[in-house]
């Protein structure tokens, strides 16, 4: 055995009598932390006993006790065991307990609900540094169940389940920032990042004044989270930031009630992938939603007919909100489109078994932008108006027959024909149909409209429209400061 050999297997051999190697904290120390953070964020979290144990600490009734507003949330967990280990502390919240969420509203009203954590163990590995520790999470299987809904002593039926399947995940402190350099608070991201083969949700409630009862499940699965947030900083003057994007491959729910004077209704819903993104930073918030494979069956008692089914093949929307008033006026946008929009043959033959009308899936585009005036407080409520409003795009093609628009307006101050709280709009609307006239000829021979309908839709139609080439109508409608308003250049107010 060469030396190099001899001091390789001396090494490991001290290494296994010496037992396993120890985290760069312990469980005692990431106790601490975890009320030091607490404390940070004007909490308290304590706990009614601990237990030490040689390689850990048991913990027993966690509070942690929040103030908002003049509402104090506590929260108590029943038992949560802390093990040393030579990767990091091994954090178990066992399966099988209680957490209970007591609420005082400023209103002095009292909610008290109480949950059981049933199914397995959710479990967390702290490794790093103590004070931007990192965890691994994971979960074969977990659940949270309601189990008691009280309200001033009063019980409120209701039901709320919660389950996770094959849940992973992490959280990591991210280094540096995104600056490059820790800012004045030394605050980094932390980015999450979740996966879970399946999601159920069950949620079930009852009016006890009308027995209205109403209930909603849903199932997701393939379930992947990324999240990353940046925490506000006072002394730098930073907001918080936050990205996250959630995606899904497939999900079904359904929704029903039941019960009360609405009758009785129920839809299903099913889709393919999809995603959620959301990104907060730079004074703006932006929402985008998309999916695939969408299917919709609704169904009610008040409904002459039987279910009415419809499928899209893709639906798109996007919101975008300023969140400070960083300028005197802000843009918000609002963006949507829907992809093949087709209903169920079961419902075309009800509305038209003659077969008059084409069925080719519908389109529908929108996206429209508002200016609006923030007030420098967050605190004060917006304007009810906005300064100016634009329709950049609307595009709706059903039946071979299209209607397209743009337009944009100001709102100038002050009441509008001398009625406060009504302003009047300033600006023009662009409207183009095509194939309007066909549609109605189809509508007529579909027996949907009778003849006498539609020949006073096209009359009016003529009388606020210009023909233009084939089957087409363009319309401009322009509204005045004095509250006048004209359509294609022939006043009407």
């Amino acid at each position: 055995m060469t030396p190099f050999a001899r001091s390789a297997a001396l090494s490991v051999a001290v290494g296994l009598m010496a037992g396993p190697a120890l985290a760069d904290f312990t469980a005692t120390e990431l106790w601490t932390e975890w009320q030091r953070l607490a404390a940070d964020q004007d909490q308290a979290l304590s706990v009614q006993s601990q237990a030490a144990r040689k390689d850990g600490l048991d913990l027993s009734k966690l509070v942690l006790v929040e103030t908002t507003d003049g509402t104090t949330v506590t929260t108590t967990l029943d038992t949560v065991r802390l093990t040393n280990t030579a990767t990091g502390v091994r954090v178990v919240v066992p399966g099988g307990q209680t957490l209970t969420v007591d609420t005082l509203a400023a209103d002095a009203t009292e909610t008290t609900a109480v949950f059981a954590l049933t199914a397995g163990d959710l479990t967390l590995l702290a490794s790093g540094d103590l004070t931007t520790p990192n965890y691994d999470l994971s979960a074969r299987n977990f659940s949270v169940n309601l189990q008691r809904l009280e309200e001033n002593g009063t019980t409120v039926p209701g039901k709320f389940v919660l389950g996770v399947s094959d849940l992973q995940g992490t959280l990591t402190h991210q280094t540096p920032a995104p600056n490059g350099t820790p800012d004045a608070d030394a605050q980094t991201p932390i980015r999450t990042e979740l996966t879970a083969s399946a999601m159920t949700l069950a949620v079930d409630a009852t009016d006890p004044t009308s027995g209205q009862r109403a209930s909603m499940t849903s199932a997701l699965s393939k379930v992947a989270a990324d999240v990353t947030m940046l925490p506000g900083s006072d002394s730098a003057a930073r907001q918080p930031t936050l990205s996250a994007r959630i995606t899904s491959s497939a999900a079904q729910s359904s929704l029903s009630q039941t019960g009360g004077h609405a009758g009785t209704f129920q839809a299903l819903t099913s889709q393919g992938p999809g995603h959620l993104t959301i990104d907060i930073a730079d004074d703006r918030a932006a929402y985008d939603l998309a999916a695939t494979k969408l299917t919709a069956t609704l169904s009610s008692d008040r409904m002459p007919a039987g279910p009415l089914a419809l499928s899209m093949a893709a639906a798109k929307l996007g919101l975008s909100l300023p969140t400070s008033a960083s300028s005197p006026s802000a843009t918000a946008r609002l963006s949507a489109k829907l992809t093949d929009i087709a209903l169920d043959e079961q419902v075309w033959s009800l509305l038209d078994p003659s077969q008059a009308l084409p069925r080719d899936p519908g389109q529908v585009a929108l996206e429209l932008e508002a200016d609006l005036a923030l007030p420098a407080d967050p605190t004060q409520p917006v304007e009810t108006y906005p300064d100016a409003l634009r329709l950049n795009d609307l595009s709706v093609r059903f039946a071979e027959t299209d209607l397209n628009a743009n337009g944009a307006f100001t709102f100038p101050n002050g009441p509008a024909y001398g009625m406060a709280g009504l302003v009047q709009p300033v600006g023009s609307l662009d409207l183009v149909l095509t194939g309007g006239i066909t549609l109605l000829q189809r509508l007529t021979e579909a027996g949907l409209v009778t003849a006498q309908q539609a020949l006073g839709a096209q009359m009016m139609l003529s009388m606020f429209a210009v023909p233009g080439d084939g089957d087409s109508l363009t319309s401009t409608i322009v509204t005045e400061p004095d509250g006048g308003m004209s359509i294609n250049g022939t006043t009407v107010r």
